[in-house]
């Protein structure tokens, strides 16, 4: 639910967009990583990922996305990301995603 702070009112910008990569759009940015543990089955927040990539290139922004991998949707899977029992084999495959990531965020940067 939204808060109140210091007169203003505030909600989880997850309600907008899983990513909100959007809010580069205006930035003087050449390009932007998103970084994001999107879970599996989340196709309607992955698609707007894609959206807001296409939305940024369309302004002459590149932008790369690591998300977890087969081996974290296949282990991990749709279960609760707080769960701390789980954090050690995320932070693990996390890694693996990260480091199957860096030709492409190479090649962004580059």
């Amino acid at each position: 639910p939204p808060i109140s702070l210091d007169g203003s009112r505030y909600t989880d910008g997850g309600l907008w967009s899983s990513s909100n990569l959007d809010i580069v759009l205006d930035a003087d940015i050449d390009a932007a990583i998103f970084v994001g543990p999107l879970r599996a089955g989340a196709k309607d927040a992955v698609r707007q990922l894609e959206q807001e990539i296409e939305l940024l290139a369309a302004h002459g922004k590149r932008a790369e996305a690591i998300l977890p991998g087969e081996a974290f949707i296949t282990e991990i899977g749709k279960a609760n990301l707080m769960n701390s029992a789980l954090r050690d084999r995320g932070v693990d495959l996390g890694i693996e995603d990260g480091a199957a990531a860096v030709d492409r965020i190479l090649a962004l940067l580059g």
